[in-house]
């Protein structure tokens, strides 16, 4: 068994957002990535996954979803599951920073996600939206 310990892990912000890769190919893991995800109030994400459908753990906060246009609100602790080549973005419409792991296949070499406005795309997740 593999245990990883995520004291050492290197942290990125983007913009308001933070993010670590918490499991993963270069971490040892293959077949899958986890990546952690803190969004203040009033942050978005617009997620899509290249390999697959993958699954966003909410640990805290409140939040409205758009999958393939359609709003759902949602509150923690749930599970968005997200299906292959969907469009879903995640906004933050609570008082409290939104805990987040996102879990996926790694079939896009690490790169899956990236915050909405991002400019490093060296990030570990593809998130991409209307301006990123």
């Amino acid at each position: 068994m593999l245990i990883i310990n995520h004291a050492g892990l290197a942290q990125l912000r983007h913009g308001e957002c933070t993010c670590r890769i918490v499991a993963g190919p270069s971490l040892g893991a293959v077949a899958l990535q986890v990546v952690e995800w803190a969004l203040p109030p009033g942050a978005s994400a617009n997620l899509r996954n290249q390999s697959g459908a993958f699954a966003v753990v909410v640990s805290s906060g409140t939040g409205k979803q758009r999958l393939a246009g359609e709003p759902q609100s949602f509150a923690a602790p749930c599970t968005l599951v997200v299906p292959e080549g969907t469009e879903h973005e995640v906004i933050n419409t609570g008082s409290v920073t939104m805990q987040l792991l996102a879990i996926e296949p790694d079939g896009g070499g690490g790169q899956n996600h990236r915050h909405r406005g991002a400019a490093d795309d060296r990030h570990p997740a593809h998130f991409g939206g209307a301006d990123g």
